[in-house]
């Protein structure tokens, strides 16, 4: 068998090496796209769990908070440092900073707060207490060596008490094995002062006495912490690195799986192609005693082999690929606990990698492997067997099929989007009936391009000279072109989905703003949007300043925390002192009735977690003690996903403790607009780094951050485009190696070869123009499934929002693509000679 397979399978990839080169290309592409989004959420983890383990040190335990930003009382580190079978506790801050280096640009680093107890952490000596609690906030912190390098020496820390100076910060060695080097550390004391935590702590390090198992302490403390705390393994990581994850990694996976789809479509096209020329091969070695199963596992193993190398590419080009991903990732986590990200390729991508290229080989292989394992022997050998690749005759169940379960998946999703999926059973139900028919969207181009050429070919400019015969072409032989209308259809729908999105994205700013601050002036000193975790907020003597600015009739503040809940993950805590958004209401009384009676108003996703409806109870475990509160309303409002709860700003300080506000809302006084209160707040140049927003400004603001999440969605696009390209090269090549013999008798008669080369390029400019048209129906599926979830998926209601120039410009680009792609075999066909080509045959 051995023998066998030698001769029929790895001699037929080495006699045709460039065939068997497209199909590795094709399903490397394939796999890069799905490897890349594999090792950025390696990556994500690596670093994340590399920062944990580093601030360990020799610590087994850790007590964290429920809540972020030091809301660990000083009273919890007492009790734990006097429990039984505690040898040493290590209390620190750790933040998120800011630093402006040298040449205006800002950078997020990790902040930390230590004394000299950090020594049993770190394993330094030498702290000199004393010595420590002379320093005051004026004093420059220790930094790291990545920090120091990429500073400069007039660098500034912002913090929520002002900027300081990092001129003559010294360079520690210890800290660049935390975050790469970008850390900041000062005093505990000075710490909590400046970054907003009195009394707070953020994590309480513990070591246990010899002899103490770590089971045993951790149950002790468990008890001894209160409910709002917790203890957990020291190196384990935040409810963080679960919600950066969760808020784009999924749909980055599900999208490269496409790629990987075309890729084993390529794979099919390479192995019908292969096997349809070794018919009588095949026969022959079947009569000579090869049973259907050698013949069978033969061509799984060829498969197999393709794949596999298919899958090495993949793996290389994922580690390049994945950059981008890393990237934008690396913004949510700096924003979230000042981690810098580097890409981190793992024992199991490779393998994963290595496991997707070979599966989806064999797996596109079985259906050419049966039919070669089921030959007519006899037949084949008397050549009656031989035939054209041709598709078999065009029927429209499978379209029929096809739009119907697209129609049923949006109306699924429709159905279940309703009164804002309050039901635990409407976010499955929307999500299958999303994927459904965003899957079968996607599947219409090459289900419907036979009935859409069947029309085009009764144009009459298309019924003469080469254009009939590539229509002709075309029309009968569908099955060889299935792969490129299918990358086609992907790479121009996916592009007319996300470029018709940001225009929907736009007029979800435009709303949101309208909620959240209407007719004010929004001012903060960092980006409005999700960066609630970083230190570098308004600082006290800012907040005064700007209730003096003339035409400020009042200062309202607004005020954002996370918790960490069990059984519901990451939870967004808010309040305003003044003004209540307008979120749109769903269930209860609005925000401004419910706040003013003590109520509070939650998202639906923690309603539906929860089960919670207007007027239940909701305990929530606070830093001074347990606190109660009555749901007034649920609302649509964003943060967290839908996983949110406002209250009133005397019960956040309850839950989390004191803490600076995200931003200020300058109400403008009678007869001053918005936009003239703007004007004046910048006029007076109150600090360098202070952002001012009126309406129109934060619209854009926020449209600007929301365009900020696709950004890896247009890689992957961009990534189709190359799959495109990739899927035309070799399936037409392939064709026009089956269809030699076609090409040498049309040549016989008459065919000029510069009309052979163009009859090639107008069956590439047809699959590209159809192929455009159909991708923008599949667009428009994706498009109106994204509107009817994203309120539910994203927490962000998106409207539908249609686009034509996405569908012009990548259309245009797409077809440019498989006129490029069609060119080689073009010119192959028209140096085609005719005598040798029959003589072949």
């Amino acid at each position: 068998m051995r023998r066998t397979f030698g001769l029929l399978h790895l001699r037929q990839l080495r006699r045709q090496p460039l065939r068997a080169l497209l199909a590795v290309i094709a399903i490397g592409a394939g796999v890069t796209l799905s490897v890349a989004v594999v090792i950025a959420r390696s990556s994500l983890d690596y670093s994340f769990a590399a920062y944990s383990e580093g601030l360990a040190g020799a610590a087994p335990l850790r007590v964290s908070s429920s809540y972020d930003h030091g809301s660990i009382d000083t009273s919890t580190l007492a009790a734990v440092e006097h429990a039984d079978g505690v040898q040493a506790v290590v209390p620190l801050v750790l933040s998120v900073g800011q630093v402006r280096d040298s040449n205006g640009a800002d950078h997020l680093i990790a902040i930390i707060g230590a004394d000299c107890r950090a020594q049993d952490l770190f394993g330094a000596s030498g702290c000199d207490a004393a010595a420590l609690a002379q320093r005051t906030a004026d004093d420059p912190p220790l930094i790291g060596r990545g920090l120091h390098d990429i500073a400069g020496a007039d660098a500034i820390l912002r913090t929520d008490n002002g900027d300081r100076a990092l001129r003559d910060a010294p360079v520690v060695s210890d800290l660049d094995r935390l975050n790469r080097g970008l850390v900041v550390m000062y005093p505990l004391p000075i710490a909590q002062q400046l970054f907003g935590r009195p009394g707070g702590l953020d994590a309480i390090f513990v070591i246990p006495r010899p002899g103490v198992g770590v089971d045993t302490l951790q149950a002790r403390l468990e008890g001894l912490v209160g409910p709002q705390n917790k203890v957990t393994s020291a190196s384990e990581t935040s409810d963080s690195v679960r919600f950066v994850s969760a808020q784009i990694l999924p749909f980055l996976l599900l999208i490269s799986l496409f790629g990987l789809a075309v890729g084993a479509q390529l794979v099919y096209n390479t192995m019908t192609l292969s096997l349809e020329e070794r018919r009588r091969e095949l026969a022959v070695a079947s009569a000579v005693g090869s049973t259907p199963n050698m013949v069978l596992g033969g061509v799984l193993a060829e498969a197999a082999v393709l794949g596999a190398l298919g899958g090495i590419v993949g793996v290389v080009m994922g580690a390049l690929v994945s950059r981008p991903f890393i990237s934008t990732l690396s913004r949510y986590a700096e924003q979230a606990a000042g981690i810098h990200l580097q890409v981190h390729v793992t024992a199991p991508n490779l393998v994963l990698g290595l496991s997707m290229g070979v599966l989806a080989s064999m797996l596109a292989a079985i259906v050419p492997a049966r039919r070669a394992a089921r030959l007519d022997i006899a037949g084949e050998l008397a050549a009656r067997g031989r035939r054209a690749d041709a598709a078999p005759a065009v029927r429209a169940r499978r379209a029929i099929v096809l739009v119907s379960l697209t129609l049923g998946g949006l109306a699924a999703a429709w159905f279940s989007s309703r009164d804002g999926a309050l039901e635990p059973w409407q976010p499955n139900v929307m999500l299958a009936g999303v994927l459904i028919a965003f899957v079968c969207g996607f599947a219409l181009p090459p289900a419907l391009a036979p009935f859409a050429l069947r029309l085009i070919a009764r144009v009459p400019v298309l019924n003469r000279g080469p254009a009939r015969v590539a229509m002709g072409t075309l029309v009968s032989e569908t099955r060889r072109t299935s792969a490129v209308f299918t990358a086609v259809g992907a790479a121009v729908g996916m592009s007319f989905t996300l470029g018709s999105v940001l225009p929907g994205m736009a007029f979800g700013a435009e709303q949101l703003t309208q909620q959240t601050a209407y007719d004010r002036v929004m001012v903060t000193t960092l980006e409005p949007n999700n960066n609630s975790g970083v230190d570098a907020k308004l600082s006290p003597a800012l907040q005064a300043a700007l209730g003096d600015v003339p035409g400020v009739e009042g200062v309202e503040h607004v005020y954002h925390a996370t918790a960490d809940l069990a059984g519901v993950g990451s939870v967004g805590l808010s309040a305003d002192d003044g003004w209540q958004r307008r979120y749109p209401l769903l269930r209860g009384v609005d925000a401004t009735e419910a706040i003013a009676r003590g109520d509070v108003m939650i998202g639906p996703a923690l309603a539906r977690d929860l089960s919670l409806r207007p007027g239940d109870s909701l305990d929530l475990p606070g830093r001074f003690g347990t606190v109660r509160m009555t749901v007034g309303g649920i609302w649509q409002a964003p943060d967290q996903l839908g996983r949110s709860i406002t209250v009133p700003a005397a019960t956040f300080v309850a839950l989390v403790g004191p803490r600076p506000p995200d931003w200020v809302l300058l109400r403008p006084a009678p007869g001053v607009s918005p936009v003239e209160l703007a004007r004046r707040v910048r006029d007076l140049r109150l600090a360098d780094n202070l952002r001012i927003f009126d309406p129109a400004a934060l619209s854009i603001e926020y449209a600007a951050n929301f365009e900020e999440f696709v950004k890896p969605f247009e890689v992957l696009s961009r990534g189709l485009l190359a799959v495109t390209f990739i899927a035309t090269v070799s399936t037409l090549l392939l064709a026009s190696v089956q269809r030699r013999r076609e090409h040498g008798l049309l040549a016989a008669v008459g065919m000029p070869p510069g009309d052979l080369g163009r009859m090639v390029l107008v069956e590439a400019g047809m699959i590209g123009l159809l192929g455009t048209l159909l991708g923008g129906l599949s667009g428009l599926v994706g498009l109106e499934g994204f509107a009817i979830s994203s309120a539910t998926l994203t927490g962000l209601d998106i409207p539908f929002r249609l686009s034509i120039a996405p569908l012009l410009v990548y259309g245009s680009i797409v077809t440019a693509c498989v006129l490029a792609g069609a060119a080689l075999p073009a010119w192959r066909t028209s140096r085609l000679d005719p005598v040798v080509a029959l003589r072949q045959e």
